[in-house]
């Protein structure tokens, strides 16, 4: 999906999956990744939303003018390791509301960094125009990053050394319609995403910089191909000895100790 310059995509393996109309499959039982790409010349903030939840308590993504992250985990404590997104049916145990109506939901908030742009000069020998972002992020017209402080947003990145003698960022691709349609393949299944193996991949903190108030918002619905052999889980919600609420995967009750069947 793309919109303004941005891209949204969900991949399965690595591999970008088929978007229809907003919607992607992905069988059930599956680990995915989602891809966020900037095709700007200006960096940007993204906001991820899964099943209506922000992916990240720890700070937005920043995207490199021209970049891309792949996505596969949550980041809930750890910029070193989380848990994989997978996508399962809603009536899984581990889905904390099958009823919720953004299940299946991938939304994406894009902002744009604010651009200012101004000419120093000094005597009769001009600068080069810079863009500058008031915190201390400059960019000139070879895309050359300078660092500035904070430590507010997060990214994955290094440091290179121009042939001036600067060094300047280098940041590459780490961090690091809700409504089902009728296609080829039929009406899609229901789900929504849990967490799924343990990824361990990395994040940092990065200097914080002003946006656009604004977003470019980017959606896409998770829904899982018609399987006539696939049976869904049953749910399993109360203990039946002391009607305490369990969850698939329970098998025995944590309030009263009965064992479930």
């Amino acid at each position: 999906m793309y919109k303004d310059g941005f891209v949204l995509a969900i991949l399965k393996d690595g591999k970008p999956l088929k978007e229809i109309d907003g919607v992607v499959r992905v069988p059930f039982d599956s680990e995915y990744q989602i891809r966020l790409r900037n095709k700007n010349w200006l960096n940007c903030k993204a906001k991820v939303y899964v099943d209506g939840s922000l992916v990240s308590n720890l700070g937005d993504f920043v995207i490199n003018s021209q970049g891309v992250v792949d996505l596969e985990r949550f980041l809930d404590n750890s910029l070193d390791e989380g848990a994989r997104f997978k996508f399962v049916h809603k009536d899984h145990g581990e889905v904390s509301d099958p009823d919720n109506d953004e299940n299946g939901v991938i939304r994406v908030e894009f902002y744009k960094a604010q651009k200012i742009s101004y000419t120093i000069t000094t005597g009769n020998y001009p600068y080069s125009p810079w863009y500058t972002y008031n915190d201390g992020i400059h960019w000139n017209f070879t895309n050359d990053e300078k660092t500035g402080d904070g430590d507010t947003t997060l990214r994955c990145g290094g440091t290179t050394t121009m042939a001036d003698g600067v060094k300047v960022q280098n940041y590459s691709a780490m961090y690091c319609n809700s409504t089902p349609v009728m296609d080829s393949l039929g009406a899609g299944e229901e789900g929504a995403t849990v967490g799924g193996e343990k990824s361990y991949q990395k994040f940092n903190t990065v200097a914080d910089f002003l946006t656009e108030t604004y977003p470019t918002v980017l959606e896409l619905k998770l829904l899982a191909p018609k399987d006539k052999h696939y049976v869904a889980p049953k749910p399993r919600q109360f203990c039946s000895q002391c009607g305490n609420k369990v969850q698939q995967k329970d098998r025995f009750c944590s309030s009263c100790g009965t064992k479930l069947n």
